[in-house]
């Protein structure tokens, strides 16, 4: 049985979405703990562990993208199914966790801790998030799903984005017709509507 140690923002949002559409057993704790140990040196959620991992051998791994990715090819579910897809799945997965993720959050959290102050920095942030945010709009312009006509890992990726950080900023996804579809047509899939509700409150 997976375990999976989470809570509910948008990087546990992505795991628990995987999980759900995967069907593999887990079961889930929310731990608001900051602390650091040898098995999750950076204490932070999410975080998994799989007492029969690879080999047999118990594993544990954090980082949603990297926790999202293993679940896939443990479940021979929702991953590429060729090696150009191998190449655009890693591309995407890192475009969303390496340039989409981070400017939402600093966006976010300087605008609830003192915009009168950091106003200028919010809308750098927020800006950055749009134009990120266009290159999926284009390719979101003649395809169901990011990888074609079928949910994959991707989609979980950021599912939750526009789900939740994008609904933060003015507007939402209102200059984004192809994402907003999107998100509509994701939050219709049961997988998403109860991985999204993991630990909700």
């Amino acid at each position: 049985m997976i375990e999976l140690t989470s809570a509910p923002t948008v990087y546990g949002q992505k795991v628990h979405i995987v999980l759900e559409e995967t069907g593999l057993p887990y079961i889930v704790r929310e731990d608001a703990r900051r602390g650091t140990d040898s098995e999750n040196p950076l204490g932070r959620t999410p975080a998994l562990y799989d007492p029969h991992g690879p080999d047999g051998l118990p594993i544990t791994l954090g980082e949603s993208a990297a926790i999202a990715f293993y679940l896939a090819r443990k479940a021979r579910k929702l991953g590429p199914e060729s090696a150009r897809e191998t190449a655009e799945f890693d591309y995407w997965a890192f475009m969303i966790s390496a340039s989409l993720s981070p400017q939402f959050a600093a966006a976010i959290y300087l605008d609830k801790s003192a915009q009168e102050r950091v106003g200028w920095a919010v809308d750098l942030f927020r800006d950055n998030a749009r134009r990120t945010l266009r290159v999926f709009e284009e390719r979101m312009a003649t395809r169901h799903f990011m990888a074609g006509e079928r949910f994959t890992v991707i989609d979980a990726l950021l599912y939750p984005h526009l789900a939740v950080s994008a609904q933060q900023m003015p507007g939402g996804l209102s200059a984004f017709p192809n994402l907003e579809r999107l998100r509509e047509r994701l939050a219709h899939r049961e997988g998403v509507r109860r991985g999204m509700a993991v630990l909700a409150a």
